[in-house]
């Protein structure tokens, strides 16, 4: 038979969260088809690998800050600070409660004297850390505890003593507006906007405070969005939206639609982003003051379910495991436009890269503690800001340059000539790739359609500045393609011959 051509798909929206839902494709019922209403052979497994507007990169890692020395093994959280001077900065704790500070500037951590507040010890979380910033200066509240700043001179916490409230009672802080706004289990307290720290109920100053009406349940924490902030409750959320009313400042409404929160570290925002993104008890959704919608409902499933997969670069082996409980599960947003899923067993080993511009998924592997936006003296803030912090304290940014990193693996496909014959590939071909860069691209053959019984690495036939021929003489039932190393994949096509009749 005449050799035939196929080009693939490099720019489906979404991919499959488990490679055995990419089903087959057949692809020959004529030369070059790419049409009917067959499922389109895209991404069956990726990491280390994000999306473009025109088809998929492999992305590599930047070293910003190095481990931490003496060497410290436990960093669990990193948030973003303003000091007592109003810089930008830094502040990062160990599962201990030991805090270190990168201050604008510095180059690498700097270990906080843990006498005010201190170590947190055996049961500190993080999540009793709460961060409210009013007028350029963050209050870091630990629950139980007290408040304190970042002092950028002495390099310490200073302790703030917030008149007028329990600390007994007192679960965490949050700012909006120009308050500094506390709560309990069931009520809110703002500060005056004279003094963040000056509670006293006033017709003067303007503090004050109440319980609130709506809420489903104890509340859990609050965030700041632009109109004011957001309640999580146990079974709700509830908008609270400025007045400009200084005897009642904010105005409380159920927010449709919402379930309510889990904890602070499955919901991603940013001050003054109209959108916070959460993961509740109704999965992954968007939350404004208005509504909350579902989002990627695929990616709810896979998390919420128990099978987890992993690719081996040594082995070429991908593996599923099937687990007891639930993964561990992060959200973060960086730069407005990067929705930052960290999961994993026992660790975060991977993460879902949401670019919410593109409406595309990526994926990439790094054993991480925490995702954040990163700003030193980064050119493209948006494209250069993706920051995770390792447990040693080291800060690594993802590399879009084009080509990327050498470590990007991609399973495109399971591409099957005709329901009943067999497909020989000879051929693929890939475009903007360099001459030097590293790209092994195999087939990863099947003769029953389903599961793997070879994995056949292609031979480099020609290779010029921009573009690869990797050649083949496989024959299976079906085939999915395997590139693991450096690639700009923005045109991908491959050429082979069916073959004999399967026996069915």
């Amino acid at each position: 038979m005449a050799q035939r051509d196929y080009d693939l798909n490099l720019k489906a929206n979404v991919f499959p969260m488990l490679s055995e839902q990419r089903g087959v494709t057949t692809i020959g019922s004529a030369p070059a088809d790419t049409g009917g209403d067959r499922q389109e052979p895209g991404v069956a497994y990726c990491h280390n690998v994000m999306p473009s507007t025109y088809g998929l990169d492999s992305i590599g890692y930047t070293d910003r800050v190095p481990a931490v020395a003496p060497a410290v093994t436990d960093f669990s959280d990193v948030r973003v600070v303003y000091g007592n001077a109003r810089s930008r900065l830094y502040l990062a704790w160990t599962a201990t409660g030991s805090v270190y500070a990168l201050p604008s500037g510095a180059s690498v951590w700097v270990a906080v004297v843990a006498t005010v507040p201190a170590t947190g010890g055996v049961g500190f979380s993080t999540e009793d850390i709460t961060i409210g910033t009013v007028n350029g200066i963050s209050y870091i509240y630990y629950q139980g505890v007290g408040a304190f700043m970042y002092n950028e001179s002495t390099g310490v916490l200073d302790s703030v003593t917030l008149v007028g409230i329990s600390l007994v009672n007192t679960l965490g802080i949050v700012a909006a507006s120009g308050y500094l706004i506390a709560y309990t289990a069931q009520a809110i307290a703002w500060s005056s906007t004279i003094d963040p720290a000056d509670f006293v109920p006033s017709a003067v100053t303007g503090a004050g405070g109440g319980n609130v009406a709506g809420i489903g349940g104890k509340i859990l924490f609050m965030l700041t969005n632009p109109l004011g902030f957001i309640i999580y409750t146990a079974t709700n959320a509830i908008a609270a939206s400025y007045t400009g009313n200084i005897q009642y400042p904010f105005k409380f409404r159920p927010i449709d639609d919402s379930k309510g929160g889990i904890s602070l570290d499955k919901i991603a925002y940013e001050d003054d982003a109209a959108k916070q993104y959460a993961f509740s008890k109704a999965g992954m959704q968007t939350v404004n003051s208005q509504r909350a919608e579902v989002l990627l409902p695929e990616l709810t499933d896979f998390l919420a379910g128990k099978i987890f997969e992993d690719f081996d670069e040594g082995t070429n082996i991908l593996s599923t495991t099937i687990l007891t409980s639930t993964m561990l599960k992060k959200v973060k947003l960086v730069a407005s436009r990067y929705l930052i899923i960290s999961y994993g067993i026992s660790s975060y080993t991977h993460a879902f890269i949401y670019d919410i511009a593109l409406q595309r998924l990526g994926k990439v592997k790094l054993t991480h503690v925490d995702c954040f936006e990163y700003v030193a003296t980064q050119g493209e803030i948006s494209k250069e800001t993706i920051g995770f912090l390792l447990s040693s304290g080291q800060v690594q940014t993802l590399d879009f340059s084009t080509p990327g990193g050498d470590a990007g693996v991609l399973i495109l496909g399971r591409l099957q000539a005709a329901y009943n014959k067999m497909m020989t590939l000879h051929e693929v071909f890939i475009e903007n790739t360099g001459v030097t860069d590293t790209l092994a691209v195999y087939t990863r053959a099947s003769l029953d359609g389903k599961n793997v019984s070879s994995t056949v690495v292609g031979y480099l036939a020609d290779s010029e500045e921009g573009t690869r021929n990797y050649k083949f003489r496989t024959a299976a039932v079906s085939h999915s393609l395997l590139f693991v190393g450096k690639f700009n994949l923005v045109g991908t096509s491959i050429r082979y011959v069916p073959t004999g009749r399967i026996r069915r």
